[in-house]
């Protein structure tokens, strides 16, 4: 769907019934505004022309066990009520772009990764390289998008 059709069906109330089972009513149009403003940060990067999908992940706080389970550990986690939510567009390139709110965006040349770079470790985007690398090694298909992020 197109940026302003996204949002003028998310402002006219058409996403409500998926707002209130993530969020609850009481936060219907506070999250509105959210996804609203997302929107618009993603047009004035990318273009306002773009089809554009909605997505939420929830937040979790590592109880015990921080950054030990993609070191093979162990780990307790909870899920909690905070998301990072995201506008993301697929794009014709091999180049995945994720810009957050509050930080520098994030570019990778999916085609040109081979290697881990140890002068990118522990950045966003030695991650997204990282997967990426690991999807076409399992024979899956990869191609590049634009995203913005924002959590709360």
């Amino acid at each position: 769907m197109k940026i302003a059709d996204m949002k003028n069906a998310l402002l006219a109330g058409e996403l409500n019934a998926r707002l209130t089972e993530v969020y609850g009513a009481d936060a219907v149009a506070a999250q509105q505004a959210r996804y609203a403003k997302a929107l618009d940060e993603f047009a004035a990067l990318y273009g306002a022309d773009r089809d554009v999908s909605l997505f939420s992940v929830s937040g979790r706080s590592e109880l015990s066990g921080n950054h030990t389970d993609h070191n093979y550990g162990c780990v307790v986690a909870a899920a909690i009520d905070l998301d990072i939510i995201a506008v993301a567009s697929a794009n014709e390139e091999n180049i995945i772009r994720v810009k957050s709110e509050g930080f520098d965006e994030d570019v990778v040349d999916i085609a040109a990764y081979t290697a881990p770079d140890p002068a990118k470790f522990a950045s966003s985007a030695s991650i997204i390289a990282g997967m990426s690398a690991q999807f076409v090694q399992n024979g899956l298909c990869t191609g590049g998008f634009d995203a913005y992020t924002t959590s709360a």
